[in-house]
C-alpha cells in the first residue's frame, strides 16, 4: 500500500497510470496541506529521478501552493548537475509547448487549465 506522498511521485513518474499530470495537480491542490513534505522530499531523493523532481517543482510553483517555496527550492537543489534535454510535463500528450527555463520542463498542458484543476 502506498502513502499519498509516494503516490504523487509515482504519478509524476508514470502519469498515464494516474490519468495524467492534471490529475496529479488536482491531488496536490486538494491534499497539499496534509502531505508530509519531508517525506515527499525523502522519497524524491530515493527515487533519484530528475524528471519527477522537475515535474513536481514546476507544478508546485505553477499551482502557487501555500508554503511550497521551501519544497520547490529543495527539489531544485536536488537536481543533477547534468541537465539534459527538457522533460515533457505530460508524456501522454503531444510534444509541443514552451520550455520552462527554471525546471527544464516542456509545458504541454494549457497553464490556465492547470491552474483551474482541482480548484473547482
Amino acid at each position: 500500500m502506498s502513502d499519498p506522498e509516494r503516490t504523487v511521485l509515482d504519478g509524476l513518474h508514470l502519469p498515464r497510470h494516474i490519468g495524467g499530470v492534471s490529475e496529479v495537480a488536482a491531488v496536490l491542490v486538494h491534499t497539499w496541506s496534509k502531505l508530509d513534505r519531508s517525506r515527499l522530499l525523502a522519497y524524491s531523493e530515493r527515487m533519484g529521478l530528475d524528471s519527477v523532481r522537475r515535474r513536481l517543482g514546476f507544478l508546485l510553483e505553477e499551482l502557487d501552493l501555500p508554503g511550497a517555496a521551501d519544497t520547490s527550492t529543495r527539489l531544485h537543489q536536488l537536481l543533477s548537475d547534468r541537465r539534459r534535454s527538457p522533460v515533457i510535463l505530460d508524456p501522454s500528450l503531444p510534444v509541443e509547448g514552451a520550455i520552462d527555463p527554471r525546471w527544464g520542463v516542456r509545458v504541454n498542458l494549457d497553464r490556465d487549465e492547470l491552474l483551474v484543476v482541482g480548484r473547482t
